[in-house]
């Protein structure tokens, strides 16, 4: 073999081993097959680069169209998150106000159950002091009742009395 066909097999074998380690397989020629030019070589492989340029330009406009549906769907989740939160301190400020409340109707509760209580005691004194009362009461009427049968029994002493002094004196 001449120098020059060893440059040039060296150049091929190089120029395979870089485009194989882009993805690229070398085809097997067939022995049957009419020598290439070497410009019908160097077309084809700008033509299977072309493609290839073509392909990964798609395969990046639609990871690109899948990065923007994915940031809009983040988007939507960071928007509902933030909802979720505000939502969530406007429950607790709310939870928080209803406790308070709560306490507040409980320590109402409290104050009407302990006036109640006194109330019913105080009913209690007030019914023994009625029945006190009523007793005192019939007491003094059956006492007047007494007195009156007493002022009697004084008038009819006193009428027998005066008689007996009128017949003494007479």
């Amino acid at each position: 073999m001449s120098d020059e066909q060893r440059d040039h097999k060296e150049e091929d074998t190089s120029m395979v081993d870089a485009l194989s380690s882009l993805g690229w397989i070398e085809e097997k020629e067939d022995e049957e097959e009419i020598p290439v030019s070497e410009e019908d070589n160097l077309k084809e492989q700008l033509n299977f680069f072309i493609e290839q340029n073509k392909q990964l330009t798609d395969d990046i406009g639609k990871l690109r169209d899948e990065n923007e549906g994915f940031k809009i769907i983040s988007d939507s989740f960071h928007q509902e998150k933030e909802m979720s939160i505000q939502l969530a301190k406007e429950n607790n400020a709310s939870i928080e106000d209803l406790l308070q409340k709560i306490i507040e109707k409980d320590d109402l509760i409290k104050d009407l159950e302990s006036k109640i209580e006194f109330l019913n005691e105080t009913n209690v004194v007030d019914l023994e002091v009625s029945k006190s009362i009523e007793n005192k009461e019939k007491e003094i009427e059956s006492l007047q009742s007494q007195l009156g049968d007493k002022n009697k029994q004084i008038q009819e002493f006193e009428f027998s009395a005066k008689t007996k002094d009128q017949i003494v004196q007479d």
